[in-house]
């Protein structure tokens, strides 16, 4: 079965967030995407942000991260993968902040990673902002 263009980005994004070099407990990687161009790439970060001030947030998350990086994403998507440890798949789903904030910057869906068997078998959830 042929992968979607969705499945194609976030297996990017997964193989991104396995290679990232920051240390914070769970890898991920977003990518703001406007059609077939990636306007954007974040990952979960130890540093914070002022965006984050006044939240329980105690680093930069992968959607953030991307945001930031580019600029207006009115209208794009996001994608987002978690590397597990073992390099499957894992639950990715924006967090509270995260999706208030993806809202605020006019982002009109995330697509999000959730747990799978191997690399290869991934799958998302969808979810309309």
């Amino acid at each position: 079965m042929a992968l979607t263009r969705y499945q194609r980005f976030a297996k990017t994004a997964l193989d991104l967030a396995a290679a990232s070099e920051h240390a914070v407990a769970h890898q991920l990687c977003a990518l703001v995407v406007n059609k077939n161009q990636v306007l954007s790439i974040g990952y979960n970060q130890p540093k914070t942000h002022p965006i984050s001030e006044g939240t329980p947030q105690s680093h930069l998350h992968a959607e953030m991260d991307a945001l930031l990086r580019c600029g207006a994403p009115a209208g794009a998507d996001v994608i987002v993968a978690r590397s597990k440890p073992s390099g499957k798949p894992g639950l990715a789903k924006p967090c509270e902040i995260c999706q208030t904030i993806l809202g605020e910057f006019g982002v009109r869906r995330v697509f999000y990673t959730v747990n799978c068997e191997t690399p290869d078998d991934i799958q998302l959830e969808e979810m309309k902002l």
